[in-house]
C-alpha cells in the first residue's frame, strides 16, 4: 500500500476543519417537515399547558416537565398503569414557591393530568375522593385533599400537593383552571342530574353514601328552592347493577322496617319511603341509573324531579 507524502498529509489535515464547518452548515439547514416534535402519546389537538410564572405569591420554579404513557412510571412509579388504563395521555408537572421563601425547595407540585375525555378526568378524581369529601368551588368539580386540592375540568385531572400543612392552595387551584382555558361545557353524567333550582353544592360519595353499605359511586348535587335544601342523589351503572341496588334498597326497607308507597309518575314507577331517620325521601329508578331525593321533599317536587329525569 503506497504512504501518502508528507504534503499530502498536511493538506487532509488542512481540510478538516472546512470539512466541520460544512457538515456543520448544513446540519442548521433541517427540513422541519422531516422532524416530528409532538410528545409520544398526545392525542390530536392536545396543546401543551402554559401554566402561570407568578401565581399570587407563589412563583413558579424553572420549566415545566412532561411525561407520557413511555415513562409516566418515573413519576408515578405503581400508579402509572391505572391511570394509562383509564385514558391518560399526558402528565405536566409545575413546582411553585413562596415569593418570601430563600429556601428554592418547591412548597407546591402541580400535576396536570391530560385525559382522553372528560369522563376519564373524572372517573380520577372520583377514584382519588374519599367519603365526606371537602368540596371547593374549582373546575367542573373539585375537593380538599390531607395535603391540597384536587380537581377536574374537561379532559384534564388536576392534584395539587403543597408541602407545608398552613399553605392555602385553592387560589392556585383556580388560577390554575383559568390557565387550563376550558370553556363552560356541559357534562354528560352531571346532565343527568335535574335542574330544579338553584345548585348549591355537587359531592361525590365513593361507598356508604348516607351510612347505606351498598351505596357506591354516588353523586349528590344539593339544591337550594326557595329556600328549602333539597338533595338529589345519582347512581349509574349497567342493568345488573341498578337492578341489584334496587333489590339491596328493598331489602333495606322491609330489615329495617321502612314502609313506602309504590306510584306511578309520567309512566315511571316511583317509591315513597317513610324513613324514621331521613323523614320522608324518594326512590326512582330510572333505566341505566336510580335516583333519590331527600330533605324538604313535597308530593308536587317529586312530579318535577321525575318529569326532569324522563326529559
Amino acid at each position: 500500500m503506497p504512504k501518502l507524502s508528507v504534503i499530502s498529509r498536511l493538506v487532509l489535515v488542512a481540510l478538516l476543519p472546512v470539512i466541520g464547518l460544512t457538515l456543520y452548515a448544513t446540519g442548521q439547514r433541517y427540513d422541519p417537515g422531516l422532524m416530528n416534535f409532538k410528545a409520544a402519546g398526545t392525542s390530536e389537538g392536545a396543546a401543551d399547558i402554559n401554566f402561570p410564572r407568578e401565581i399570587g405569591d407563589f412563583l413558579m420554579k424553572g420549566q415545566s416537565r412532561t411525561f407520557t404513557k413511555d415513562n409516566l412510571f418515573e413519576y408515578v412509579d405503581g400508579h402509572a398503569e391505572y391511570l394509562i388504563n383509564n385514558g391518560f395521555v399526558k402528565l405536566y408537572v409545575a413546582e411553585y414557591v413562596k415569593k418570601t421563601s430563600s429556601d428554592q425547595t418547591p412548597e407546591v407540585v402541580v400535576d396536570v393530568y391530560v385525559m382522553g375525555e372528560p369522563e376519564h378526568a373524572f372517573g380520577v378524581l372520583m377514584d382519588s375522593a374519599t367519603s365526606g369529601n371537602d368540596e371547593v368551588k374549582v373546575g367542573l368539580m373539585g375537593y380538599k385533599t390531607d395535603s391540597g386540592v384536587s380537581f377536574f375540568a374537561g379532559s384534564y385531572y388536576v392534584h395539587i400537593t403543597a408541602f407545608k400543612a398552613q399553605l392555602q392552595v385553592e387560589s392556585l387551584a383556580q388560577a390554575i383552571n383559568s390557565a387550563l382555558d376550558v370553556k363552560s361545557e356541559a357534562f354528560s353524567l352531571f346532565d343527568r342530574l335535574p335542574d330544579i333550582g338553584k345548585v348549591v353544592s355537587t359531592r361525590y360519595f365513593k361507598e356508604n353514601y348516607r351510612g347505606l353499605d351498598f351505596i357506591h359511586n354516588a353523586i349528590e348535587r344539593q339544591y337550594d328552592i326557595d329556600g328549602k335544601e333539597i338533595q338529589v342523589a345519582l347512581v349509574t351503572g349497567g342493568k345488573d347493577t341498578i337492578n341489584r341496588l334496587f333489590s339491596a334498597f328493598m331489602a333495606y326497607f322491609e330489615k329495617s322496617g321502612v314502609r313506602y308507597v309504590k306510584s306511578e309518575i309520567a309512566g315511571m314507577s316511583c317509591y315513597k319511603a317513610a324513613d324514621k331517620y331521613e323523614g320522608d325521601w324518594f326512590l326512582i329508578p330510572a333505566g341505566d341509573a336510580i335516583f333519590s331525593v331527600y330533605g324538604a321533599v313535597s308530593d308536587d317536587l317529586a312530579t318535577k324531579v321525575v318529569a326532569k329525569i324522563k326529559k
